[in-house]
Protein backbone atom coordinates (compact mmCIF):
# COMPACT_ATOMS: atom_id res chain seq x y z
CA UNK A 1 0.00 0.00 0.00
CA UNK A 2 3.05 2.30 1.20
CA UNK A 3 5.02 1.59 -2.21
CA UNK A 4 1.60 2.34 -4.30
CA UNK A 5 0.99 5.53 -2.74
CA UNK A 6 4.80 6.85 -3.28
CA UNK A 7 4.30 5.63 -6.94
CA UNK A 8 1.37 7.53 -7.45
CA UNK A 9 2.68 10.17 -5.84
CA UNK A 10 5.88 10.33 -8.13
CA UNK A 11 4.12 10.14 -11.24
CA UNK A 12 1.88 13.42 -9.92
CA UNK A 13 4.35 15.58 -9.22
CA UNK A 14 5.76 16.10 -12.56
CA UNK A 15 2.26 16.74 -14.04
CA UNK A 16 1.59 19.29 -10.89
CA UNK A 17 4.70 20.77 -12.13
CA UNK A 18 4.41 20.96 -15.42
CA UNK A 19 0.74 22.30 -14.85
CA UNK A 20 2.75 25.50 -13.01
CA UNK A 21 4.80 26.39 -15.97
CA UNK A 22 1.39 26.10 -17.68
CA UNK A 23 0.01 28.49 -15.52
CA UNK A 24 3.20 30.57 -15.26
CA UNK A 25 2.69 30.96 -19.11
CA UNK A 26 -1.13 31.41 -19.35
CA UNK A 27 -0.74 34.35 -16.37
CA UNK A 28 1.59 36.39 -18.35
CA UNK A 29 -0.24 36.11 -20.98
CA UNK A 30 -3.35 37.55 -19.53
CA UNK A 31 -1.71 40.05 -17.25
CA UNK A 32 0.57 41.23 -19.63
CA UNK A 33 -2.47 42.34 -22.01
CA UNK A 34 -3.49 44.50 -19.31
CA UNK A 35 -2.38 47.99 -20.32
CA UNK A 36 0.06 49.92 -22.75
CA UNK A 37 3.21 51.62 -21.00
CA UNK A 38 3.82 53.61 -24.61
CA UNK A 39 7.67 54.47 -22.90
CA UNK A 40 9.66 51.07 -21.70
CA UNK A 41 7.10 48.73 -23.93
CA UNK A 42 7.84 51.06 -27.19
CA UNK A 43 11.42 51.07 -26.47
CA UNK A 44 11.33 46.74 -26.63
CA UNK A 45 9.26 47.02 -29.50
CA UNK A 46 10.85 49.99 -31.77
CA UNK A 47 14.00 47.94 -31.16
CA UNK A 48 13.02 44.87 -32.23
CA UNK A 49 10.73 46.45 -35.38
CA UNK A 50 14.04 47.88 -36.63
CA UNK A 51 16.01 44.55 -36.17
CA UNK A 52 12.65 42.31 -38.29
CA UNK A 53 13.23 45.41 -40.36
CA UNK A 54 16.97 45.00 -40.83
CA UNK A 55 18.59 47.73 -39.17
CA UNK A 56 21.83 46.39 -36.93
CA UNK A 57 21.93 48.11 -33.52
CA UNK A 58 25.00 50.16 -33.45
CA UNK A 59 25.65 50.29 -36.95
CA UNK A 60 21.63 52.21 -37.70
CA UNK A 61 20.51 52.72 -34.92
CA UNK A 62 21.63 53.38 -31.02
CA UNK A 63 20.67 52.63 -27.75
CA UNK A 64 22.21 51.86 -24.38
CA UNK A 65 20.66 48.40 -24.12
CA UNK A 66 22.12 45.46 -25.46
CA UNK A 67 21.08 43.58 -27.84
CA UNK A 68 19.74 40.29 -27.45
CA UNK A 69 16.42 41.14 -26.43
CA UNK A 70 16.02 42.41 -29.81
CA UNK A 71 16.95 39.44 -31.26
CA UNK A 72 14.68 37.44 -29.30
CA UNK A 73 11.56 39.91 -30.09
CA UNK A 74 12.62 40.21 -33.60
CA UNK A 75 12.38 36.52 -33.89
CA UNK A 76 9.26 36.02 -32.29
CA UNK A 77 7.92 39.16 -34.38
CA UNK A 78 8.92 36.81 -37.84
CA UNK A 79 7.01 33.81 -35.93
CA UNK A 80 3.88 35.21 -34.56
CA UNK A 81 3.77 38.71 -36.57
CA UNK A 82 4.71 41.98 -35.75
CA UNK A 83 2.14 42.87 -32.95
CA UNK A 84 1.82 43.81 -29.14
CA UNK A 85 1.07 40.60 -28.44
CA UNK A 86 4.49 39.08 -29.87
CA UNK A 87 6.05 41.07 -26.93
CA UNK A 88 3.36 38.88 -24.72
CA UNK A 89 4.54 35.70 -25.77
CA UNK A 90 7.82 36.04 -25.23
CA UNK A 91 7.56 36.91 -21.68
CA UNK A 92 4.81 34.34 -21.06
CA UNK A 93 7.45 31.69 -22.67
CA UNK A 94 10.41 32.93 -20.27
CA UNK A 95 8.15 33.09 -17.51
CA UNK A 96 7.22 29.39 -18.09
CA UNK A 97 10.94 28.10 -18.41
CA UNK A 98 12.00 30.16 -16.11
CA UNK A 99 9.15 28.28 -13.27
CA UNK A 100 10.56 25.13 -14.72
CA UNK A 101 13.87 26.12 -13.59
CA UNK A 102 13.52 27.46 -10.10
CA UNK A 103 11.06 23.79 -9.58
CA UNK A 104 14.24 21.87 -10.85
CA UNK A 105 16.46 23.53 -8.38
CA UNK A 106 15.07 22.83 -5.49
CA UNK A 107 14.14 19.31 -6.10
CA UNK A 108 18.09 18.73 -7.33
CA UNK A 109 19.10 20.33 -3.71
CA UNK A 110 15.87 19.48 -1.81
CA UNK A 111 14.79 16.16 -3.21
CA UNK A 112 12.56 15.31 -0.44
CA UNK A 113 10.57 18.14 -0.93
CA UNK A 114 8.12 18.23 -3.67
CA UNK A 115 5.53 20.00 -1.88
CA UNK A 116 8.28 23.17 -1.50
CA UNK A 117 9.24 22.49 -4.79
CA UNK A 118 5.94 23.33 -6.46
CA UNK A 119 5.28 26.58 -4.36
CA UNK A 120 8.68 28.01 -5.38
CA UNK A 121 7.42 27.13 -8.80
CA UNK A 122 4.12 29.04 -8.02
CA UNK A 123 5.86 32.37 -6.47
CA UNK A 124 8.11 32.05 -9.64
CA UNK A 125 5.18 32.03 -12.00
CA UNK A 126 3.66 35.40 -10.31
CA UNK A 127 6.79 37.13 -9.57
CA UNK A 128 9.57 36.47 -12.32
CA UNK A 129 8.21 37.97 -15.27
CA UNK A 130 4.15 38.83 -14.78
CA UNK A 131 4.69 42.13 -13.10
CA UNK A 132 6.18 43.82 -16.17
CA UNK A 133 4.26 41.57 -18.64
CA UNK A 134 5.89 41.88 -21.80
CA UNK A 135 9.59 41.21 -22.67
CA UNK A 136 11.85 43.45 -21.10
CA UNK A 137 15.84 43.65 -21.02
CA UNK A 138 16.03 42.79 -17.45
CA UNK A 139 13.97 39.98 -17.25
CA UNK A 140 16.02 38.97 -20.14
CA UNK A 141 19.04 39.00 -17.91
CA UNK A 142 17.48 37.47 -15.14
CA UNK A 143 16.32 34.55 -17.61
CA UNK A 144 19.84 33.49 -18.63
CA UNK A 145 21.42 33.86 -15.22
CA UNK A 146 19.22 31.22 -13.59
CA UNK A 147 19.79 28.94 -16.84
CA UNK A 148 23.08 29.34 -15.91
CA UNK A 149 22.96 28.54 -12.53
CA UNK A 150 20.94 25.11 -13.12
CA UNK A 151 23.77 24.25 -15.77
CA UNK A 152 26.19 24.79 -12.67
CA UNK A 153 24.04 22.96 -9.79
CA UNK A 154 24.10 20.12 -12.61
CA UNK A 155 27.80 20.39 -12.52
CA UNK A 156 28.12 19.50 -9.21
CA UNK A 157 27.18 16.30 -9.73
CA UNK A 158 28.25 15.37 -13.07
CA UNK A 159 31.22 14.05 -14.34
CA UNK A 160 34.75 15.57 -15.22
CA UNK A 161 34.27 16.27 -18.46
CA UNK A 162 30.79 16.70 -18.75
CA UNK A 163 31.19 19.49 -15.48
CA UNK A 164 33.45 20.93 -17.43
CA UNK A 165 31.04 21.27 -20.56
CA UNK A 166 28.51 22.49 -18.22
CA UNK A 167 30.57 25.24 -16.23
CA UNK A 168 31.30 27.06 -19.48
CA UNK A 169 28.11 26.91 -21.14
CA UNK A 170 26.76 28.87 -17.90
CA UNK A 171 29.86 31.09 -18.22
CA UNK A 172 28.62 31.58 -21.83
CA UNK A 173 24.72 31.97 -20.84
CA UNK A 174 26.44 34.74 -18.30
CA UNK A 175 27.31 36.68 -21.28
CA UNK A 176 24.35 36.37 -22.94
CA UNK A 177 22.77 38.16 -20.04
CA UNK A 178 25.22 40.58 -19.85
CA UNK A 179 23.97 41.46 -23.74
CA UNK A 180 20.73 41.19 -22.45
CA UNK A 181 21.64 43.86 -19.41
CA UNK A 182 24.56 45.12 -18.33
CA UNK A 183 24.18 45.74 -14.45
CA UNK A 184 22.00 42.39 -14.39
CA UNK A 185 23.99 40.00 -15.87
CA UNK A 186 27.49 41.93 -14.32
CA UNK A 187 26.16 41.63 -10.95
CA UNK A 188 25.31 38.10 -10.85
CA UNK A 189 28.87 37.31 -11.46
CA UNK A 190 29.32 36.55 -7.61
CA UNK A 191 26.94 33.98 -7.23
CA UNK A 192 27.64 31.88 -9.81
CA UNK A 193 31.35 31.79 -8.75
CA UNK A 194 30.02 31.05 -5.30
CA UNK A 195 28.22 28.42 -6.68
CA UNK A 196 31.14 26.60 -8.36
CA UNK A 197 33.54 27.26 -5.66
CA UNK A 198 32.11 26.63 -2.59
CA UNK A 199 31.86 22.66 -2.84
CA UNK A 200 35.68 23.26 -3.09
CA UNK A 201 36.43 25.36 -0.43
CA UNK A 202 39.20 23.38 0.84
CA UNK A 203 40.41 22.54 -2.60
CA UNK A 204 41.78 26.33 -3.44
CA UNK A 205 43.28 25.04 -6.79
CA UNK A 206 39.82 23.11 -8.04
CA UNK A 207 37.54 26.11 -7.33
CA UNK A 208 39.94 28.42 -9.20
CA UNK A 209 40.18 25.82 -12.02
CA UNK A 210 36.24 25.97 -12.22
CA UNK A 211 35.98 29.90 -12.11
CA UNK A 212 38.27 29.62 -15.05
CA UNK A 213 35.85 27.47 -16.77
CA UNK A 214 33.04 30.00 -16.33
CA UNK A 215 35.27 32.31 -17.37
CA UNK A 216 36.03 31.34 -20.54
CA UNK A 217 32.63 31.00 -21.17
CA UNK A 218 31.78 33.75 -20.51
CA UNK A 219 34.79 35.33 -23.22
CA UNK A 220 33.41 32.83 -25.80
CA UNK A 221 30.33 34.74 -25.67
CA UNK A 222 32.16 38.40 -26.44
CA UNK A 223 34.20 36.54 -28.90
CA UNK A 224 31.22 35.58 -30.99
CA UNK A 225 29.71 38.97 -30.24
CA UNK A 226 33.20 40.58 -31.12
CA UNK A 227 33.13 39.21 -34.49
CA UNK A 228 29.80 39.65 -35.18
CA UNK A 229 30.16 43.35 -34.05
CA UNK A 230 33.73 43.67 -36.61
CA UNK A 231 31.62 42.14 -39.46
CA UNK A 232 27.93 43.62 -39.40
CA UNK A 233 28.04 46.26 -36.95
CA UNK A 234 29.81 48.78 -35.32
CA UNK A 235 32.57 48.33 -32.37
CA UNK A 236 33.11 51.99 -31.63
CA UNK A 237 28.89 52.47 -31.67
CA UNK A 238 29.02 49.30 -29.23
CA UNK A 239 31.73 50.90 -27.25
CA UNK A 240 29.86 54.39 -26.82
CA UNK A 241 26.42 52.54 -25.83
CA UNK A 242 27.54 49.76 -24.37
CA UNK A 243 30.23 51.14 -21.73
CA UNK A 244 30.32 55.04 -22.20
CA UNK A 245 26.83 55.72 -21.59
CA UNK A 246 26.06 52.89 -19.11
CA UNK A 247 29.06 54.34 -16.78
CA UNK A 248 27.64 57.65 -17.13
CA UNK A 249 24.28 56.25 -16.54
CA UNK A 250 25.60 54.60 -13.60
CA UNK A 251 27.21 57.59 -12.19
CA UNK A 252 24.38 59.40 -11.88
CA UNK A 253 22.76 56.83 -9.72
CA UNK A 254 25.43 55.11 -7.52
CA UNK A 255 27.11 56.55 -4.59
CA UNK A 256 28.88 54.55 -2.61
CA UNK A 257 28.09 55.69 1.25
CA UNK A 258 24.50 54.67 0.63
CA UNK A 259 25.04 51.60 -1.74
CA UNK A 260 27.09 50.09 0.92
CA UNK A 261 24.46 50.71 3.45
CA UNK A 262 21.38 49.91 1.76
CA UNK A 263 23.43 46.62 0.90
CA UNK A 264 24.44 46.14 4.67
CA UNK A 265 20.32 46.02 5.61
CA UNK A 266 18.95 44.90 2.24
CA UNK A 267 16.90 47.95 2.54
CA UNK A 268 14.87 48.19 -0.89
CA UNK A 269 13.76 44.66 -0.77
CA UNK A 270 14.00 43.43 2.74
CA UNK A 271 10.17 43.15 3.06
CA UNK A 272 9.60 40.64 0.63
CA UNK A 273 12.46 38.12 1.53
CA UNK A 274 12.69 38.54 5.28
CA UNK A 275 9.99 35.93 6.59
CA UNK A 276 12.57 33.57 4.11
CA UNK A 277 15.47 34.51 5.34
CA UNK A 278 14.34 34.26 9.14
CA UNK A 279 13.32 30.66 8.07
CA UNK A 280 16.90 30.03 6.89
CA UNK A 281 18.77 30.96 9.73
CA UNK A 282 16.28 29.14 11.39
CA UNK A 283 17.29 26.11 9.96
CA UNK A 284 20.59 26.60 10.32
CA UNK A 285 20.49 26.94 13.71
CA UNK A 286 19.37 23.73 13.44
CA UNK A 287 21.30 22.27 10.73
CA UNK A 288 22.74 19.43 13.06
CA UNK A 289 19.54 17.46 12.50
CA UNK A 290 19.07 18.01 8.55
CA UNK A 291 18.90 15.05 6.61
CA UNK A 292 20.44 17.07 3.79
CA UNK A 293 24.27 16.66 2.89
CA UNK A 294 26.27 19.70 3.66
CA UNK A 295 27.35 19.71 0.29
CA UNK A 296 23.69 20.77 -0.42
CA UNK A 297 23.38 22.99 2.41
CA UNK A 298 26.52 25.58 1.37
CA UNK A 299 25.30 25.79 -2.13
CA UNK A 300 21.40 26.68 -0.46
CA UNK A 301 22.60 28.86 1.93
CA UNK A 302 24.84 30.83 -0.58
CA UNK A 303 21.68 30.56 -3.25
CA UNK A 304 19.72 32.54 -1.07
CA UNK A 305 21.75 35.12 0.35
CA UNK A 306 23.66 35.48 -3.43
CA UNK A 307 20.38 35.86 -4.89
CA UNK A 308 19.03 38.53 -2.08
CA UNK A 309 22.19 40.91 -2.45
CA UNK A 310 21.57 40.48 -5.76
CA UNK A 311 18.09 41.49 -6.18
CA UNK A 312 18.65 43.98 -3.74
CA UNK A 313 21.79 45.76 -5.55
CA UNK A 314 19.75 45.69 -8.57
CA UNK A 315 16.73 47.89 -7.42
CA UNK A 316 19.20 50.11 -5.83
CA UNK A 317 21.17 50.44 -8.91
CA UNK A 318 18.27 50.87 -11.19
CA UNK A 319 14.85 53.03 -11.41
CA UNK A 320 12.48 50.34 -11.58
CA UNK A 321 9.91 49.30 -9.43
CA UNK A 322 10.60 47.04 -6.50
CA UNK A 323 8.07 44.86 -8.06
CA UNK A 324 10.14 44.43 -11.03
CA UNK A 325 13.41 43.74 -9.11
CA UNK A 326 12.45 40.49 -7.55
CA UNK A 327 12.77 37.37 -9.82
CA UNK A 328 14.56 35.25 -7.84
CA UNK A 329 11.83 35.49 -4.68
CA UNK A 330 10.09 31.98 -5.65
CA UNK A 331 14.03 30.03 -5.34
CA UNK A 332 14.56 32.33 -2.42
CA UNK A 333 11.71 31.21 -0.57
CA UNK A 334 11.29 27.36 -1.77
CA UNK A 335 15.05 27.07 -0.63
CA UNK A 336 14.86 28.45 2.80
CA UNK A 337 11.39 26.78 3.35
CA UNK A 338 12.43 23.92 2.14
CA UNK A 339 15.83 23.22 4.54
CA UNK A 340 13.61 24.61 7.58
CA UNK A 341 10.84 21.41 6.69
CA UNK A 342 13.74 18.98 6.63
CA UNK A 343 14.86 20.44 10.00
CA UNK A 344 11.55 19.98 11.51
CA UNK A 345 10.60 17.10 10.16
CA UNK A 346 13.86 15.38 10.99
CA UNK A 347 12.86 16.65 14.76
CA UNK A 348 9.90 15.00 14.79
CA UNK A 349 8.14 18.39 14.72
CA UNK A 350 5.44 17.31 12.04
CA UNK A 351 4.60 14.50 14.33
CA UNK A 352 4.01 16.47 17.27
CA UNK A 353 2.17 14.46 20.16
CA UNK A 354 -0.56 16.32 21.62
CA UNK A 355 -2.17 17.25 17.98
CA UNK A 356 -4.09 14.54 16.15
CA UNK A 357 -3.76 13.91 12.65
CA UNK A 358 -6.38 16.19 11.59
CA UNK A 359 -5.41 19.02 13.71
CA UNK A 360 -2.10 19.15 13.10
CA UNK A 361 -2.75 18.76 9.33
CA UNK A 362 -4.95 22.14 9.82
CA UNK A 363 -2.38 23.83 11.69
CA UNK A 364 0.24 23.04 8.64
CA UNK A 365 -2.14 24.35 6.07
CA UNK A 366 -2.97 27.59 8.06
CA UNK A 367 0.72 28.35 8.53
CA UNK A 368 1.54 27.55 4.95
CA UNK A 369 -0.98 29.83 3.72
CA UNK A 370 0.39 32.72 5.82
CA UNK A 371 4.00 32.13 5.19
CA UNK A 372 3.51 31.23 1.16
CA UNK A 373 0.13 32.84 0.54
CA UNK A 374 0.86 36.24 1.77
CA UNK A 375 3.99 36.27 -1.17
CA UNK A 376 1.85 34.85 -3.82
CA UNK A 377 -1.54 36.81 -3.48
CA UNK A 378 1.11 40.37 -3.27
CA UNK A 379 2.63 39.00 -6.62
CA UNK A 380 -0.53 38.22 -8.24
CA UNK A 381 -2.15 41.49 -7.26
CA UNK A 382 0.89 43.41 -8.05
CA UNK A 383 0.74 42.14 -11.25
CA UNK A 384 -3.10 41.70 -11.91
CA UNK A 385 -2.93 45.59 -11.16
CA UNK A 386 0.37 46.56 -13.39
CA UNK A 387 2.08 48.03 -10.14
CA UNK A 388 5.14 47.51 -11.84
CA UNK A 389 4.69 50.19 -15.03
CA UNK A 390 2.57 53.37 -14.41
CA UNK A 391 -0.68 52.20 -13.28
CA UNK A 392 -1.86 52.08 -9.57
CA UNK A 393 -4.88 50.11 -7.33
CA UNK A 394 -7.29 52.64 -8.82
CA UNK A 395 -6.72 51.80 -12.61
CA UNK A 396 -9.24 49.59 -14.45
CA UNK A 397 -8.91 47.28 -17.62
CA UNK A 398 -11.96 46.40 -19.04
CA UNK A 399 -11.97 47.68 -22.97
CA UNK A 400 -9.92 46.43 -25.21
CA UNK A 401 -8.02 49.04 -28.05
CA UNK A 402 -9.60 49.44 -31.30
CA UNK A 403 -6.24 49.31 -32.34
CA UNK A 404 -4.94 47.15 -35.10
CA UNK A 405 -1.53 45.47 -33.08
CA UNK A 406 -3.32 45.68 -29.97
CA UNK A 407 -6.67 44.31 -30.03
CA UNK A 408 -6.19 42.01 -27.45
CA UNK A 409 -4.69 44.98 -24.63
CA UNK A 410 -7.53 45.98 -22.34
CA UNK A 411 -6.78 50.32 -22.01
CA UNK A 412 -5.48 50.99 -18.55
CA UNK A 413 -8.05 53.99 -17.44
CA UNK A 414 -6.41 56.48 -16.69
CA UNK A 415 -3.32 55.88 -18.75
CA UNK A 416 -0.85 58.55 -17.42
CA UNK A 417 1.78 59.90 -19.98
CA UNK A 418 3.35 61.85 -16.52
CA UNK A 419 1.94 60.85 -13.33
CA UNK A 420 3.54 63.36 -12.09
CA UNK A 421 1.95 66.07 -13.93
CA UNK A 422 -1.63 64.06 -14.33
CA UNK A 423 -1.21 63.95 -18.08
CA UNK A 424 -3.38 61.41 -19.66
CA UNK A 425 -4.20 59.66 -22.84
CA UNK A 426 -8.12 58.27 -23.31
CA UNK A 427 -8.36 55.05 -25.46
CA UNK A 428 -10.51 57.16 -28.17
CA UNK A 429 -7.71 59.53 -28.60
CA UNK A 430 -5.16 56.92 -28.84
CA UNK A 431 -7.79 55.24 -31.11
CA UNK A 432 -8.90 57.77 -33.40
CA UNK A 433 -4.52 58.92 -33.72
CA UNK A 434 -3.96 55.35 -34.95
CA UNK A 435 -7.08 55.28 -37.31
CA UNK A 436 -5.66 58.51 -38.69
CA UNK A 437 -2.26 57.56 -39.33
CA UNK A 438 -3.55 54.09 -40.87
CA UNK A 439 -5.30 56.51 -43.20
CA UNK A 440 -2.70 58.73 -44.32
CA UNK A 441 -0.18 55.80 -45.04
CA UNK A 442 2.79 58.06 -45.19
CA UNK A 443 5.89 57.55 -42.87
CA UNK A 444 5.87 59.56 -39.79
CA UNK A 445 8.00 60.84 -36.70
CA UNK A 446 7.58 60.40 -32.92
CA UNK A 447 8.83 62.62 -30.41
CA UNK A 448 9.89 61.14 -27.74
CA UNK A 449 7.81 58.18 -26.51
CA UNK A 450 5.46 56.22 -28.14
CA UNK A 451 7.78 54.86 -31.35
CA UNK A 452 6.07 50.82 -31.17
CA UNK A 453 3.49 53.05 -33.69
CA UNK A 454 5.95 52.76 -36.28
CA UNK A 455 5.85 48.74 -36.26
CA UNK A 456 2.01 48.76 -35.62
CA UNK A 457 1.71 50.95 -38.92
CA UNK A 458 4.36 48.95 -40.76
CA UNK A 459 6.26 52.38 -41.17
CA UNK A 460 9.79 52.59 -41.31
CA UNK A 461 11.46 54.05 -38.10
CA UNK A 462 12.80 57.17 -39.49
CA UNK A 463 16.11 58.12 -37.22
CA UNK A 464 18.81 56.75 -35.31
CA UNK A 465 17.53 56.26 -31.68
CA UNK A 466 15.40 54.24 -29.88
CA UNK A 467 13.89 57.30 -27.42
CA UNK A 468 15.34 60.71 -27.01
CA UNK A 469 17.02 61.01 -22.66
CA UNK A 470 20.26 62.72 -21.89
CA UNK A 471 22.57 60.36 -20.85
CA UNK A 472 20.44 56.98 -21.57
CA UNK A 473 20.52 57.84 -25.55
CA UNK A 474 23.01 60.33 -26.06
CA UNK A 475 25.25 62.36 -23.42
CA UNK A 476 24.14 66.38 -23.13
CA UNK A 477 27.32 67.31 -25.15
CA UNK A 478 25.98 64.90 -28.20
CA UNK A 479 22.59 66.92 -28.39
CA UNK A 480 23.68 69.40 -31.04
CA UNK A 481 25.03 66.23 -33.24
CA UNK A 482 21.79 64.52 -32.72
CA UNK A 483 20.19 67.70 -33.98
CA UNK A 484 21.79 67.60 -36.91
CA UNK A 485 21.24 63.43 -37.60
CA UNK A 486 17.86 63.57 -37.05
CA UNK A 487 16.52 65.86 -39.51
CA UNK A 488 18.92 64.53 -41.87
CA UNK A 489 17.49 60.83 -41.51
CA UNK A 490 13.71 62.26 -41.27
CA UNK A 491 13.88 64.18 -45.00
CA UNK A 492 16.04 61.29 -46.31
CA UNK A 493 13.18 58.77 -45.21
CA UNK A 494 10.66 61.20 -47.03
CA UNK A 495 9.03 61.84 -43.40
CA UNK A 496 5.32 63.68 -43.80
CA UNK A 497 3.86 63.45 -40.43
CA UNK A 498 5.26 64.78 -37.08
CA UNK A 499 3.63 63.71 -33.86
CA UNK A 500 4.91 65.63 -31.33
CA UNK A 501 4.03 64.58 -28.13
CA UNK A 502 3.04 67.75 -25.11
CA UNK A 503 3.84 66.06 -21.91
CA UNK A 504 5.82 62.43 -21.65
CA UNK A 505 6.73 60.17 -18.90
CA UNK A 506 10.53 61.83 -18.27
CA UNK A 507 9.38 65.03 -19.27
CA UNK A 508 11.84 64.72 -22.64
CA UNK A 509 9.10 66.40 -24.42
CA UNK A 510 11.56 69.51 -23.80
CA UNK A 511 14.50 68.66 -25.69
CA UNK A 512 12.97 70.19 -28.78
CA UNK A 513 13.65 73.46 -27.24
CA UNK A 514 17.45 72.63 -27.17
CA UNK A 515 17.31 70.84 -31.14
CA UNK A 516 16.85 74.10 -33.15
CA UNK A 517 17.42 72.27 -36.78
CA UNK A 518 14.28 70.08 -35.68
CA UNK A 519 12.05 72.78 -34.31
CA UNK A 520 13.17 74.68 -37.03
CA UNK A 521 12.27 72.51 -39.85
CA UNK A 522 8.95 71.44 -38.64
CA UNK A 523 7.77 75.21 -38.47
CA UNK A 524 9.12 75.89 -41.60
CA UNK A 525 7.58 72.82 -43.98
CA UNK A 526 5.42 71.75 -41.53
CA UNK A 527 1.82 73.04 -40.12
CA UNK A 528 0.07 71.97 -37.36
CA UNK A 529 -2.96 69.70 -38.16
CA UNK A 530 -4.55 68.16 -35.15
CA UNK A 531 -4.72 67.08 -31.87
CA UNK A 532 -5.19 63.77 -30.28
CA UNK A 533 -5.34 64.27 -26.92
CA UNK A 534 -1.51 64.20 -25.92
CA UNK A 535 -0.04 64.33 -29.18
CA UNK A 536 -0.05 66.86 -31.66
CA UNK A 537 -0.34 66.59 -35.42
CA UNK A 538 2.20 68.33 -37.55
CA UNK A 539 1.73 67.18 -41.20
CA UNK A 540 4.08 68.24 -44.32
CA UNK A 541 2.30 71.71 -46.26
CA UNK A 542 0.86 70.48 -49.02
CA UNK A 543 0.01 67.38 -47.76
CA UNK A 544 -2.58 65.75 -50.00
CA UNK A 545 -3.92 62.82 -48.26
CA UNK A 546 -6.01 64.40 -45.70
CA UNK A 547 -8.74 67.03 -44.87
CA UNK A 548 -10.25 68.68 -42.51
CA UNK A 549 -13.19 67.09 -41.94
CA UNK A 550 -10.61 63.95 -40.78
CA UNK A 551 -11.12 63.02 -36.70
CA UNK A 552 -9.30 64.51 -34.01
CA UNK A 553 -9.49 67.83 -32.07
CA UNK A 554 -8.64 71.60 -33.76
CA UNK A 555 -5.99 72.45 -32.06
CA UNK A 556 -7.41 75.84 -32.40
CA UNK A 557 -10.45 75.22 -30.87
CA UNK A 558 -10.49 76.20 -26.39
Amino acid sequence: MTRTLSNKLFKFWPWAYFATAGFAGIFVWVVGHRGVYLLDQSIMFDGAWRVFQGQVVYRDFYTAFPPVPFFIQSLVFLIAGVDFSAMVLSAAVLNAVATLCVIWLVCRLLPAQPVIAWIAGLLTAVWFQAPFGTLWFEQTAFFFNLLALVLLVKAVWAEDYAAVMLRIAAGFLIGIAMLSKQNAGVEFLPVVFGVVAIPHLSQLRKAVSRTFQISAGLLLAFGIFGVWLWMFSSPAGFWHCYVVLTRQIGADRIRLGTTLLAMAVLAPTLPYIVVALVALFAALERSAASSVPAPNRRLIVWIVLGCAFFQNLFKFHTDNEVQNSLPYLGLIYGLSFGLLADVLRSRGVFQYPRLGSLSRRGLYLVLGALLFGTPLYIGCLNSWQRRGEQFDANSRFVTPAQVPGMSRVKWGEPTFINDRTGTTLSRKDFEDLNAWLAATGSNFFVFPDSTMLYGLHRRVSPQPWLYFSIGHSFLAGELPRVDSVVVESLRRNDVRVILLEKDSWLGNQKLLDYMPELRTWIHNDFERFKDFGVFEVWTSRGFPFVTKGDEGSDPSSP
